[in-house]
């Protein structure tokens, strides 16, 4: 075993190693363990030295701290890392982790996502909203517009993985009556300046790329056109973007959710912050609809959007702003390009970007020809101001 983890186990006093730890497959930027001791079962997730390294990073994560152990107090079914010594990050010979309470739980697979699925996450992106929106007193200032558990039984066809403790949440009428989405925003985050958009030199990375990697620049090369364009108008959408803000997710697809039976937990809290609730709520219905399969499904974005919507979620009034907002393919694509070309970077990171270019790049390619796909499944979800609310 190595040193390390055997002085995260003394420093916890988590008794004794049973057994090796072992890697755990999924997470693309921190590397994830499996660690028994005699006092339980743990995951221990030791984070990217790459990451922490960042002027921004200990900010970062302190701010997702208070925002989880918000969300704990909230009773949102998160997995969050247990605390030690009043802290939840933790490090060790340089080292900073996170440890947690073992979850019998899994992801689903892209494949096996169902509408019964959609409906539950649906409603949990609801309440992790509302959690955002509070007035701090306990309930939502003259707001009738709140997460319940009607959508959870909105057929006879919902998911058994309902949000837990679903009876023990107030009967009070005041707090669960009709959908008029007023939400009291006394409890926000003061209002940051508007996003001033992306600038990613896609031909400095072709050029760079021809020379340690060909295929890769010339993959690069065949789509520059598509680069830039989604780039200029993702900037010229920030404009049209709602300043409404929130505890989001930030990374809410279908890796980050564990089930088992009944029930679910949220994982990968480290990216939790204050944002824009109709960008999380434009991707993570993506996300559960089949966009990691380069494969639209209807059926499921509309699931996902109902319950969302039911369960007291606020409705953006222009999504086509959200489509042509959603560059994050286009960071993820620039980091991992990073990845590869940096030699500082060891050799696990690199193969993790090389495996990751060519995947970014046919999501970007699917996302701009599924356009029309995803703006019509969204169009009955947008909110207009007046006695009808919806188209």
């Amino acid at each position: 075993m190595e040193p390390l983890f055997e002085k995260i186990c003394r420093q916890l006093e988590l008794g004794a190693p049973l057994s090796p730890p072992v890697p755990i497959t999924g997470g693309l930027l921190h590397r994830m363990f499996a660690l028994h001791t005699a006092k339980g079962r743990f995951a221990l997730k030791l984070l990217n030295p790459s990451i922490m390294a960042r002027e921004t990073a200990m900010e970062n994560y302190a701010v997702a701290e208070e925002l989880e152990r918000r969300l704990e107090e909230k009773s949102i079914p998160i997995l969050g890392a247990i605390t030690f010594g009043g802290q939840k990050m933790q490090k060790t010979d340089g080292q900073f982790f996170y440890l947690f309470p073992w979850y019998e739980g899994r992801a689903m697979q892209p494949d096996e996502i169902t509408e019964s699925h959609c409906q539950t996450v649906g409603a949990l992106l609801a309440a992790l909203h509302a959690a955002g929106y509070e007035d701090g007193t306990g309930r939502f200032d003259s707001c009738e517009n709140r997460f319940n558990d009607s959508v959870l039984r909105d057929d006879e066809q919902a998911s058994s993985a309902q949000y837990p403790d679903a009876e023990n949440r107030s009967n009070d009428p005041q707090e669960k009556s009709g959908n008029s989405f007023c939400y009291s925003l006394k409890a926000q985050k003061p209002e940051e300046p508007p996003a001033q958009g992306i600038s990613i030199p896609w031909d400095t990375y072709i050029e760079r790329m021809e020379a340690h990697h060909g295929e890769l620049s010339q993959l690069l090369a065949r789509n520059r056109a598509l680069l830039y364009e989604s780039q200029a108008k993702g900037n010229q959408a920030m404009g049209k973007i709602s300043s409404l803000r929130t505890i989001c997710h930030n990374d809410l697809d279908y890796k980050n959710i564990l089930w088992n039976n009944g029930s679910c937990r949220i994982i990968d809290l480290e990216c939790l912050s204050w944002g824009n609730p109709f960008f999380e709520l434009y991707e993570t219905a993506l996300y559960w609809s089949g966009y990691e399969r380069d494969c639209i499904d209807p059926h499921l974005m509309e699931r996902f959007l109902h319950a969302y919507r039911q369960a007291g979620g606020l409705l953006p009034e222009d999504w086509a702003a959200y489509y042509d907002g959603c560059y994050g393919r286009l960071e993820w694509l620039a980091y991992n390009m990073d990845r590869v070309l940096d030699e500082n970077t060891d050799s696990a990171e690199r193969s993790i970007g090389l495996q990751e270019i060519p995947k970014t790049i046919a999501h970007i390619v699917c996302y701009r020809q599924s356009r029309d796909t995803i703006l019509r499944c969204l169009e009955p979800f947008t909110y207009r101001p007046g006695p009808t609310r919806y188209r």
